[in-house]
């Protein structure tokens, strides 16, 4: 998703409704699939002391950051 728009804004390449729809319908199926993870009762694998709010924060940063980096330097 990250890609597509760097791709818009710095290429200035234009991407149909179809392609944003199956972008956001591929960005949803894979939420829904990883839903049970999130909603396990099992917290064994989770420390005591996780912040989950910098966890989140830190992956939507690296998502960010990858997608420019890819549009970057295929300009």
């Amino acid at each position: 998703m990250t890609t597509a728009t760097f791709s818009t804004l710095l290429l200035k390449r234009s991407y149909s409704s179809t392609k944003w729809r199956a972008l956001i319908g591929l960005m949803f199926g894979v939420l829904l699939f990883s839903e049970p993870i999130w909603n396990s009762a099992d917290n064994v694998n989770n420390p005591a002391d996780a912040n989950q709010l910098l966890g989140t924060v830190a992956v939507m940063i690296e998502v960010t950051l990858s997608g420019f980096a890819s549009i970057y330097f295929e300009k």
